[in-house]
């Protein structure tokens, strides 16, 4: 704020006799926004840092689950992926608060020039009148102020009031069921009123370390209310921050997680289980020919609704030549070129009996 255009004003305002906003109380209300923005600073590079060292941890635990097998693994390596999921959202939460802190701090201001502006341009409308001997005229300067200026000082005022909310909601108390990081504002439960199923049962009951994750996703179920809890993300996380410091994340959030899997974000499965059933390898096996060319197919088992078919007499063998068969030789090129002839058959020869013998010639 122009201390020297406020100065001005304010002593033409006493000697008119005319009201006029305190310099004092404009300054308290308008702040430091340049404070802000060293803060947001300070929460991004917070964020930078947590995400870093969560890609880090990732990007180890596809050794760990190559070379460490069997129950213990599974529960380990769901754990520590659970917790980077919650680094994930303490750097976004981070992320958030300083995008918040930017936001306000830009607002401020640009309600802040523009209301030099205006008290700037007044007072020299003012300066004019005063030299003119028109103290009416100022009087009139003075008072077309009050309005605009009132409405800029409102608009300052709305940016710190929406930031003293958002530091409202992350100072509230934050409830969080074991394996999840969504805040939610505690809700006051009636003794009409069914409490949300699934809260409580799972609150009281924990797994053991060697739960597998087969048998994790199997007890998984979506829990009621999870798209009104993911707007308090952010919320939760950086009041998580604010309590232990830039450095840890709490011991509460991270102990909650031991021996259990929340349910309802998970954003990877774990992909350490053993597949020993040849389907799950390489699929299902296709219809395919006999080995043997003219082999019966294996007949199917009847279903229980369909009458069984009467089996079908196949040939034993059918007359192809095959691999097991030996084709027959083949001619040479002599016998191709000079082909041998065909012998004539012979007479038969036999023993001729006595009626077979022709008759007598006569004599002459």
């Amino acid at each position: 704020m122009s201390t020297e255009h406020q100065h001005y004003l304010a002593g033409i305002a006493e000697e008119l006799d005319v009201p006029y906003f305190s310099s004092t109380a404009i300054d308290e209300l308008v702040g430091r926004p340049a404070d802000f923005r060293a803060a947001a600073q300070v929460w991004r590079e917070a964020a930078e840092v947590v995400e870093q060292s969560t890609g880090d941890v990732d990007g180890e635990l596809g050794g760990i689950d190559t070379a460490w097998q069997g129950a213990d693994a599974e529960a380990f390596v769901a754990h520590v992926r659970d917790a980077g999921l919650a680094g994930k959202d303490l750097a976004d939460a981070m992320t958030g608060l300083a995008d918040a802190l930017e936001h306000t701090a830009e607002g401020v201001g640009a309600q802040e020039r523009r209301l030099n502006e205006l008290v700037a341009r007044t007072a020299d409308d003012v300066r004019a009148a005063m030299t003119a001997a028109d103290a009416e005229r100022a009087r009139k300067h003075l008072a077309d102020l009050a309005e605009p200026a009132r409405e800029l000082l409102e608009s300052i005022a709305d940016y710190y009031m929406a930031f003293t909310r958002l530091c409202d909601d992350m100072a509230g108390v934050a409830t969080r069921e074991p394996g999840r990081w969504e805040a939610q504002a505690p809700a006051e439960v009636s003794a009409g009123t069914p409490a949300v199923p699934g809260i409580s049962d799972v609150a009281g009951t924990t797994q053991p370390a060697g739960t597998t994750a087969a048998s994790a996703e199997s007890e998984e179920e979506d829990q009621p209310g999870a798209g009104a809890a993911a707007g308090g993300i952010a919320a939760g996380a950086a009041v998580g921050a604010a309590g232990v410091g830039m450095g840890m994340m709490p011991m509460g959030m991270m102990g909650g997680m031991m021996g259990q899997r929340g349910g309802g974000n998970q954003e990877r499965q774990n992909s350490s289980r053993l597949k020993s059933n040849p389907d799950d390898l390489f699929g299902a096996q296709p219809d395919v020919p006999p080995a043997v060319f003219g082999e019966p197919a294996k007949s199917q088992q009847p279903q229980s609704d369909q009458k069984p078919q009467e089996p079908q007499a196949t040939p034993g063998k059918l007359d192809l030549p095959s691999t097991l068969q030996p084709a027959p030789p083949k001619p040479s090129i002599d016998e191709v070129l000079a082909p041998k002839a065909e012998a004539k058959p012979k007479p038969e020869t036999g023993t001729a009996g006595v009626g077979d013998a022709p008759p007598p010639k006569p004599r002459g």
